[in-house]
């Protein structure tokens, strides 16, 4: 619900707070981070997201091809997220290429080098 760019997009995009405010305009209990989400709203100050993952310029990774085609879980690479209380100080798993090609053989997929280095 967050991310809604995850299944049609290359990147899942950043949610605003009109996506956020769905479920955080009134306190879903005593977060401090929920909180600080909603004060920044009243001052009409847009969130200053973090990115945690970054991959190197020569990799290609799209979020469509593995959410929609490739049928992954938003856990599977970044952990129990729905069920967090505060934003994730780090990534949930290393992305390496071992990572990504063990990934793979997992599921079966196929994994020639230009598919994702270009």
């Amino acid at each position: 619900d967050c991310h809604t760019g995850a299944e049609t997009q290359l990147k899942a995009t950043l949610p605003g707070w009109d996506t956020c405010s769905n479920c955080h305009q009134d306190a879903q209990g005593n977060s401090a981070e929920e909180a600080k989400l909603r004060a920044l709203a009243a001052a009409g100050r847009e969130l200053a997201w973090v990115q945690l993952t970054q991959l190197p310029p020569h990799v290609f990774f799209s979020h469509r091809r593995h959410v929609s085609a490739g049928g992954l879980a938003c856990e599977e690479c970044h952990g129990p997220v729905g069920k967090s209380t505060s934003p994730m100080p780090r990534p949930w798993i290393a992305f390496t290429m071992d990572t990504c090609l063990n990934c793979h053989q997992q599921h079966g997929v196929k994994s020639d080098c230009n598919d994702c280095h270009h």
